[in-house]
């Protein structure tokens, strides 16, 4: 194995473990104490920094390739704010969908999730090193993390939403008026008062009214005419949810491949 299958091998190794640590502690932790979302915290941080040393490299690789090194523009366009605030916009939405989705899924939704982690990392892993042949890293590594969503995020979105379709058992609670079916699914959701429980219920409660109008926008109803928007809906979610865990996976992953590069470089 030469060094570069070695590298993608470790990281790929180490960021799936860690990913699926954190969120395995998550979701055992949350129903028991708030506490649980230190996890995710520890989760964020890893995101971000994967997220924006990529984004930096990128931005400072354009701001050579524009700027004159004797320009005094140059100390200052570095694009580490750029970068910065790309990678808080990621981290903010990719970790909270995928917490979300972690305590909310069914057991068969885990199964599909924990198995994409891994191959996202990869998938991401592989074609950077391919497109590495032809571009510089600034270029290859963005591009890379782009199309290891559109391929890997592509085939588990149609996963997601095929065993929704096929599996899922709707709940009761469904068939009720709209209000006191989402006062329902949002006592459902367990763990002790406080902020975390309160977000997951307001997820829950989004999740069980895209559900309550795919059930009650059928042909007989007035409003049949709007069941094309509930299904696009229920699409959108469902990659929402599979392309944030992707993004989780494939920038942990990052930072375990920036970490490796700085402790071989000073060894």
């Amino acid at each position: 194995m030469d060094h570069h299958a070695r590298s993608i091998a470790l990281t790929v190794a180490a960021g799936t473990v860690i990913v699926l640590a954190l969120l395995a502690i998550w979701r055992i932790l949350q129903p028991l104490t708030q506490g649980a979302a230190l996890a995710l915290i520890l989760l964020a941080l890893l995101v971000f920094l994967g997220t924006r040393s990529v984004q930096a490299a990128r931005r400072r690789a354009w701001g050579q390739a524009a700027i004159r090194p004797a320009s005094p523009l140059a100390p200052l366009l570095t694009g580490r704010i750029g970068a910065t605030a790309r990678a808080i916009g990621v981290t903010a939405i990719a970790v909270p969908l995928t917490a979300a989705e972690v305590v909310l899924a069914r057991p068969a939704d885990l199964w599909l999730l924990a198995a994409l982690v891994p191959l996202a990392a990869l998938a991401q892993a592989i074609l950077a090193h391919r497109l590495g042949r032809h571009l510089h890293r600034p270029w290859a590594d963005p591009l890379a993390d782009r199309l290891a969503l559109a391929l890997v995020g592509g085939v588990f979105v149609g996963l997601h939403v095929w065993l929704d379709w096929t599996t899922a058992t709707l709940p009761g609670y469904l068939h009720l008026p709209f209000a006191p079916a989402m006062q329902q699914a949002m006592a459902d959701v367990p763990g002790p008062a406080g902020p975390v429980t309160e977000a997951l219920q307001a997820a829950q409660a989004g999740d069980a009214a895209r559900m309550w109008l795919l059930l009650h926008l059928g042909p007989d109803s007035p409003f049949a005419a709007l069941r094309p928007l509930a299904v696009i809906l229920h699409l959108v979610t469902s990659a929402l949810a599979v392309l944030s865990v992707a993004q989780v996976a494939i920038a942990v992953r990052q930072f375990c491949e920036n970490l490796l590069v700085e402790t071989s470089g000073s060894t």
